[in-house]
């Protein structure tokens, strides 16, 4: 609901936005460019509190980082590296690449480090080997388990799970 107003759009974006909110929950919105203004400038400091607040919002010892491959209508495929915060299970990317490379995992543990508070103690992944080599990169200090799923489905089994969801 707050994506209007986090991207800037004008007022009228604004009211469009909220009424195709209130279509989605069955309610009928209507409010004056005037009044959607007001309402924006009465909670802009409340808003920006939130946001600030927000942007940083997780601390985790342990992450995991698994990928999901989606297939293009063209035969090509796409790959989703997720790293999720295991303590929280919130996820801290999902990043679109079209490899498993090592760039694209450094890039993926990047965008993680930028949303949480704190670098990970463990960085758990399946036994992909650009996997690896990006979490020495980017976490010198922290600790990479590396596993195949056929030796130790524990490793991100939490991370498999919320997978199938996503697919």
């Amino acid at each position: 609901s707050d994506f209007f107003i986090a991207n800037g759009m004008g007022t009228r974006a604004g009211i469009e936005g909220l009424k195709m909110i209130g279509r989605q929950i069955g309610e009928d919105v209507s409010i004056s460019p005037g009044a959607f203004r007001n309402l924006i400038v009465r909670n802009t400091d409340m808003l920006y509190h939130f946001e600030k607040q927000m942007k940083n919002p997780i601390v985790s010892n342990q992450w995991m980082m698994d990928e999901i491959c989606q297939r293009l209508p063209n035969k090509k495929r796409l790959f989703i590296i997720t790293v999720f915060a295991d303590d929280t299970r919130y996820m801290l990317t999902a990043y679109v690449c079209p490899s498993r490379s090592f760039k694209s995992a450094c890039k993926a543990l990047e965008i993680a480090r930028d949303r949480a508070k704190s670098d990970p103690h463990i960085v758990r992944s399946d036994a992909n080997k650009s996997y690896e080599k990006a979490g020495h990169c980017i976490f010198p200090n922290a600790k990479i388990i590396s596993v195949a799923k056929a030796d130790y489905l524990g490793n991100i089994s939490r991370l498999e799970r919320g997978h199938e969801s996503l697919r």
